[in-house]
C-alpha cells in the first residue's frame, strides 16, 4: 500500500514542507522516504497555466515524489466560480495536464456532487459532476459529461 502526504491546498505549502522534512522527505531526501506521493488540492486561479505552475512548483523540490491532485475546480466561492468558468477551466486544463506536469500521477475533480443543507447554497453547485434528479437518481451535469468524455 502506498502512503500519501496530507493533502493541502494553495495556502498550505509551509506546513506541508515542514511536515515532509520531519518525516525524512525534505528537498533532496533520498529513499526510503516515508511518503510515496504528494497529495495536493488546487483552488487557485481558474486557468490551466496557474494550475500547471502550482503543481510544478511542488515537483521541483521533491523530484522523486509523484503528485496526486486530489481536488481541483473553481467553486462558487468567488465570482469566477460559474458553471461556464468551470467548463472552460476543465476543457483547457485537462487535455494538457499530464504533459505539462510530468510528476502528476492521478487527479480528481471536486466536487463530484452537490451538498444539500436544507436547500441552501454551499459554493459547490457550479462545479459538480452530478446532481440528484427529481426521482433521487444521480444525473451527470454538463461538467460531468465533459469530464467523463475526456
Amino acid at each position: 500500500m502506498r502512503l500519501g502526504s496530507p493533502a493541502v491546498t494553495t495556502g498550505g505549502g509551509d506546513w506541508l514542507g515542514a511536515f515532509l522534512s520531519r518525516v525524512g522527505c525534505g528537498p533532496g531526501a533520498t529513499p526510503p522516504c516515508r511518503v510515496d506521493f504528494l497529495a495536493l488540492h488546487y483552488y487557485g486561479a481558474c486557468d490551466a497555466q496557474s494550475l500547471y505552475d502550482f503543481l510544478n512548483a511542488w515537483s521541483r523540490p521533491y523530484p522523486g515524489l509523484p503528485i496526486w491532485l486530489t481536488e481541483f475546480s473553481c467553486p462558487k466561492l468567488s465570482s469566477a466560480g460559474t458553471v461556464a468558468a468551470n467548463l472552460a477551466f476543465m476543457r483547457t486544463a485537462l487535455p494538457g495536464l499530464g504533459a505539462a506536469v510530468p510528476a502528476l500521477e492521478r487527479y480528481a475533480w471536486f466536487a463530484s456532487r452537490t451538498y444539500s443543507n436544507a436547500g441552501s447554497e454551499t459554493g459547490y453547485e457550479n462545479c459538480t459532476l452530478f446532481n440528484a434528479s427529481g426521482r433521487g437518481q444521480a444525473a451527470l451535469t454538463v461538467l460531468g459529461r465533459t469530464y467523463a468524455a475526456m
